[in-house]
């Protein structure tokens, strides 16, 4: 009886621990993977879009967020890439280039779609020159 105390009173707790720790991991830690955030507003501290969105007003600019999984620990020096593309006629729209170096975890822009057709459109997320992620939007 006293070892079926004794293991419930140190197992029990550990579990729950184990539990709530990756429960809240999940929610409030940083992504599984790269991924591409759509919004308007961008919370400045953890540098992640406060509404996310899917479908954009035609003219309202709009906010882009890129978040990586990792930060990049070394001096890769690997090119990474944002490109939107038209679905309806995969004619790019907006691309930003950049390099991936040290200290880098995401980048942030500001897209304004002023002489956009209304349709929907590809996000993607090239690091290296490998699809990473895509996210598609809609703009009415």
């Amino acid at each position: 009886m006293k070892r079926l105390k004794f293991f419930l009173l140190i197992i029990i707790p550990i579990l729950l621990f184990c539990f709530f720790y990756f429960r809240f991991d999940q929610e409030f830690g940083d992504p599984a993977h790269d991924e591409i955030q759509v919004g308007f507003n961008v919370d400045d501290e953890s540098v992640k879009v406060n509404d996310p969105a899917e479908i954009i007003k035609a003219n309202q600019a709009f906010n882009v967020v890129v978040t990586y999984a990792n930060m990049v620990e070394g001096n890769s020096n690997f090119p990474a890439k944002l490109q939107i593309t038209s679905l309806e006629s995969n004619e790019i729209i907006f691309e930003d280039n950049w390099i991936d170096s040290y200290g880098i975890s995401g980048k942030t822009n500001k897209i304004y779609p002023e002489n956009w057709k209304i349709g929907k459109y590809n996000l993607t997320l090239f690091r290296n020159d490998k699809v990473i992620t895509t996210k598609t939007i809609e703009l009415k």
